[in-house]
């Protein structure tokens, strides 16, 4: 996918690995005013913006489950994806940094995590590949939509990037104005949202800011809302 801006690999720590990522996403190696920089710093793929003014200020980031809070089934993402009922099969559409899917995963739920964006895929897959490549838990770099009804899946979980207030954007946590910028390009969220309501799969899950509007769809009947700590999911049966 074009991604908007350059990226590159440092090879001075993990000159293998390095020229191996290069080589799967057609990426510069040892490019130093590339935009964005990977490199490896105390075992982990980290990630550096250097385009971007703000951004730049950043140490290197990487993705961590280490210090993630499971919590229990009662908690309001694992009621939301149906876990306090029985186990569930689920296909994580837009996994992101992974904790969600992390999470439920802990929670016994098999986890199927799509990322299409591949720099964060890379780092997704770093952070996956630390904490053991947890089992009932697998993860590709591609659409979610290309497998929507390939596989059997009980619940379709769906956290787009949604659209940011300006003048919210400099409360916004460090994470998520790296994904901001990463997944920079067209707004599609929407297509793809209504592709997944189109789907097979029972149940579907939209995690959505808490004031923002109640979407709707036209295979989809909104069955519950669940309210989080500063985010609401959305449950969608099929008529």
């Amino acid at each position: 996918m074009g991604l908007g801006y350059s990226v590159s690999v440092l090879s001075s720590i993990n000159k293998q690995a390095a020229e191996a990522l290069a080589e799967e996403f057609s990426w510069s190696l040892d490019q130093q005013d590339a935009d964005v920089i990977l490199s490896w710093r105390e075992g982990a793929l980290t990630v550096h913006v250097q385009s971007d003014g703000e951004l730049a200020g950043f140490k290197p980031t990487s993705f961590d489950f280490s210090q993630i809070t499971v919590g229990d089934k009662k908690q309001a993402l694992a009621r939301a994806c149906g876990l306090h009922k029985h186990p569930q099969r689920i296909m994580d559409t837009c996994a992101g940094t992974g904790v969600d899917a992390f999470i439920l995963n802990r929670l016994k739920a098999d986890v199927f995590s799509c990322e299409r964006n591949p720099v964060i895929f890379s780092l997704l897959r770093d952070a996956y590949s630390r904490s053991g490549s947890p089992n009932g838990w697998s993860i590709t770099c591609g659409d979610a939509c290309q497998f929507l009804d390939a596989q059997h899946f009980d619940c379709a979980y769906c956290d787009p990037m949604f659209s940011s207030d300006t003048k919210r954007r400099g409360a916004e946590r460090k994470e998520m104005r790296l994904l901001r910028f990463l997944e920079q390009g067209p707004n599609d969220s929407d297509q793809v949202l209504d592709k997944v309501a189109a789907s097979s799969i029972r149940r579907m899950v939209v995690k959505r800011p808490l004031r923002s509007p109640k979407l709707q769809f036209t295979d989809r009947q909104l069955a519950n809302c669940i309210e989080g700590k500063g985010f609401r999911f959305d449950v969608f049966d099929r008529h």
